[in-house]
């Protein structure tokens, strides 16, 4: 049985996947490691950087972009409200529940951590080629079309 199993290592799909996890999981531990020494965790970073490029935007919709549930998205916006550093933004929204945006406190503090980020980026990661960041590009698009049709 093991030797059947492990053949399928040997496997295109199985090797680039492994690959592809191995370098997330040490790039994204050092990134983390980092923003966290700035008292500022991955979620929290992500939500933040969502919200100054893209705000306002529903809690939904940042809890799709990072593959987290709503009840995990209600915690983290319980306490970015309470830091002050997002805010309900209503304009141009039917009453419910609120968009959120960032609060002058909370672009601050953006604006402070992303530079040092991207510089830690740069240090971290090689330059891909472009034909593999499509590549990277069509793997995702069908690993979610995979996803959408688990759904169904």
């Amino acid at each position: 049985m093991k030797k059947s199993l492990m053949r399928l290592l040997d496997e295109p799909e199985v090797i680039s996947w492994r690959a592809l996890l191995e370098a997330f999981r040490v790039i994204y531990r050092q990134l983390e490691n980092a923003l966290l020494m700035e008292e500022c965790s991955i979620p929290r970073f992500q939500i933040l950087f969502h919200l100054y490029f893209d705000g306002p935007l529903a809690a939904s919709v940042i809890a799709k972009r990072l593959f987290v549930t709503r009840g995990n998205m209600s915690m983290f916006v319980k306490r970015l409200l309470a830091d002050k550093l997002i805010e309900p933004a209503y304009e141009g929204r039917s009453k419910g529940r609120p968009a959120f945006r960032l609060t002058s406190r909370g672009a601050v503090l953006f604006e402070e951590i992303f530079p040092r980020h991207i510089k830690r980026v740069r240090r971290l990661m090689l330059p891909l080629n472009q034909d593999l960041v499509a590549e990277l590009r069509r793997v995702l698009a069908h690993a979610l079309e995979q996803d959408k049709r688990s759904e169904r």
